[in-house]
């Protein structure tokens, strides 16, 4: 019976969201968002259940916590597939939030409302929905762009989006939230449009992507490798997961800041298209990022990291490590100037010609030697 009860409790635990306060809150306003890492997640609104039922569960699951439960852990990106559902009696329309086939059990306006909401409760924080138009249900693309039009600029939603452009601040940022669609709904974005996103597991076929706001757009390289049901296809996907963090974590820690925005995917599904087949490749490639931020060496940052079953480190028979990767992701933040030795300080230059680190300290020089800052002797090469 005891043995039992502390079971229970263990596997009670295992699911609970992460405890990660408002965290955004402790970065210099000065931050660009492409130096940050931020924790997303793949199909965010499937843990909010299937209409479905079960069988939604066993196909189309990628995350056990709600939507809700993803921002208190934590997250702060989210992929939301909506699709056009019309009512036959009535013959109105709705864009509910969809997995391939399967109907969440989640209104897209309300998932955005639940966002929005979120950040007029937390104003420090910044969100990014990453959209598409989900088309496997044979949905109407004309009414989707109508649909779509009309939501963005409702009252209740309007004045929380923010205009893309590629050096948004983090202080830009503060209590919006950026929707970054993949597929055009009219002639300019609220937000962002996306082009030229990648499948692909070399590298060299993911750095065609573009994030474009009304005026203004820059590069964007993805990792979404997602169909691993092939022999050796998993370990594939581990190389392509590091090929990008390789990139991304040094590419903001040079002197000079690059243009790019970049999307790394640990989703994918081993098996079939299923649960377990999510859960299987979350247990390696969600592990497999953890142990490469473990590493020192590593302390740059990864972007938007776009995870299966975010916020929990057990899912059905397997360690998903969700809840630890969220976790190493936003710790990764308050690392990048812990490093000391040969690698370069990442920095934010103002106005003022001075430099600042991601926390908004000053950085005296980053001329090869030591560089005294806030008292404490750091070694640059």
């Amino acid at each position: 019976m005891l043995q039992r009860l502390s079971t229970l409790i263990a596997l009670f635990i295992a699911v609970l969201p992460a405890a990660a306060d408002n965290w955004m809150k402790r970065l210099s306003d000065d931050v660009y968002m492409m130096q940050l890492s931020i924790p997303g997640t793949h199909d965010a609104a499937t843990g909010e259940g299937f209409t479905w039922g079960v069988l939604g569960d066993q196909f189309g699951k990628t995350q056990d916590l709600t939507l809700a439960q993803l921002w208190a852990a934590g997250v702060r990106a989210f992929d939301l597939r909506p699709a056009v559902v019309t009512n036959d009696e009535t013959g109105k329309s709705d864009l509910v939030i969809y997995h391939g086939i399967l109907a969440t059990n989640i209104r897209f306006a309300d998932a955005l409302q639940l966002l929005c909401d979120s950040l007029k409760a937390n104003p420090s924080e910044a969100a990014i929905v990453v959209m598409r138009f989900e088309n496997d249900n044979g949905g109407n693309r004309t009414k989707w762009n109508q649909l779509m039009t009309d939501l963005l600029n409702s009252d209740g939603i309007k004045d929380q989006l923010i205009n893309f452009m590629p050096r948004l601040t983090l202080g830009d940022m503060r209590g919006k939230l950026l929707v970054a669609s993949r597929d055009s709904y009219a002639t300019n974005p609220v937000g962002a449009f996306i082009t030229g996103w990648s499948h692909d597991a070399s590298f060299d076929n993911q750095k065609n992507g573009r994030i474009k706001g009304r005026s203004q757009s820059c590069a964007l390289y993805v990792q979404d490798y997602y169909e691993l049901t092939a022999s050796g296809a998993l370990e594939k996907k581990v190389n392509a997961i590091t090929k990008m963090l390789d990139f991304s974590t040094q590419l903001h820690a040079a002197r000079t800041l690059g243009n790019y925005w970049i999307i790394n995917h640990t989703s994918g599904y081993t098996k079939s298209a299923s649960a377990d087949g999510n859960r299987e490749c979350a247990a390696s490639t969600n592990k497999a990022v953890i142990d490469y931020l473990s590493d020192e060496s590593h302390w740059g940052p990864t972007g938007i990291v776009m995870m299966d079953f975010a916020g929990t480190d057990r899912s059905g028979n397997y360690d998903v490590m969700g809840r630890t990767l969220v976790e190493t992701i936003i710790d990764l933040n308050f690392r990048y100037d812990a490093k000391t030795t040969g690698i370069d300080i990442p920095s934010v230059k103002r106005d003022d010609g001075l430099l600042y680190d991601l926390q908004g300290r000053r950085v005296e020089s980053l001329q090869q030697g030591i560089v005294i800052r806030d008292g404490k002797k750091l070694l640059v090469k």
